[in-house]
């Protein structure tokens, strides 16, 4: 692939990652930041404090609405939209070649996906203690056997993969 052809994939990832982003959280935050944010758990969601905003009010994603919305009319334009963009890609190029290699992307992607990493951290750490073992990462998996083991061997095979497919599923034990 030539150089130009990267560089100009990697500006639209990262132009498409960014929007994607702002839409998802203003969707989801709603023009008054009423709504559940980027995720569930520490910091999102009702159950923290700060009336179910986020765990000290509003939520992070409303926080990042606020940033974004640098002239403060409660939306977020083309121009504000673009800028934010631009500075967060000069911000993860660190060599400043106006490119992000996967070293330099990596991060910047990290950061997009912390709260998808929270959500699916909480949702394996079944007692809430902060930490994750191996039952609670097995977790998941005993609940799919049990629910996909049509013919009830103890293990998944075509057979059972069929019959989930075709709604024969659940508990056969």
């Amino acid at each position: 692939m030539k150089t130009r052809t990267i560089v100009t994939l990697a500006a639209a990832t990262v132009a498409l990652v960014g929007v994607s982003v702002i839409a998802l959280t203003a969707a989801a935050e709603g023009p008054r930041g009423g709504g559940w944010g980027c995720a569930r758990g520490m910091g999102y969601g009702p159950a923290m404090m700060g009336g179910g905003h986020g765990m000290m009010g509003r939520g992070a994603g409303f926080a990042l609405f606020d940033r974004l919305d640098t002239d403060g009319d409660g939306r977020i334009g083309a121009e504000e939209g673009r800028a934010a963009i631009r500075d967060g890609f000069t911000a993860y190029d660190t060599d400043g070649d106006g490119t992000l290699t996967l070293d330099e992307f990596a991060p910047l992607h990290a950061e997009l996906m912390r709260p998808r990493t929270v959500d699916a951290f909480q949702r394996l750490d079944a007692d809430g203690d902060g930490s994750v073992t191996v039952e609670d990462m097995q977790a998941p998996f005993d609940r799919m056997l049990v629910w996909g083991d049509a013919d009830g061997d103890g293990a998944l095979g075509p057979g059972d993969r069929r019959a989930f497919m075709d709604g024969n599923r659940g508990p056969r034990r």
